[in-house]
């Protein structure tokens, strides 16, 4: 899920959100407020995520996680 997060903000959101600045003129500055934001929830969703994981590896018992794939 925070791939899916990471792509869509990227990669999707960076094209239309540029293209939404050039053509912002004097919103500019509430529009880049208002990003900020969304950069901040982004950030936070992939914190949460990856503590999630460090939890259980935490608690999994020694031996019961798969390999890594290479």
């Amino acid at each position: 899920m925070t791939a899916a997060f990471w792509w869509l903000y990227f990669d999707v959101h960076a094209r239309r959100t540029l293209e939404r600045l050039r053509t912002a003129g004097d919103e500019r500055g509430r529009l880049g407020r208002d990003l900020s934001y969304l950069y901040v929830l982004l950030m936070e969703a992939a914190e949460e995520r990856r503590l999630q994981r460090a939890d259980a590896v935490e608690e999994a018992p020694v031996g019961s996680l798969p390999a890594p794939s290479s």
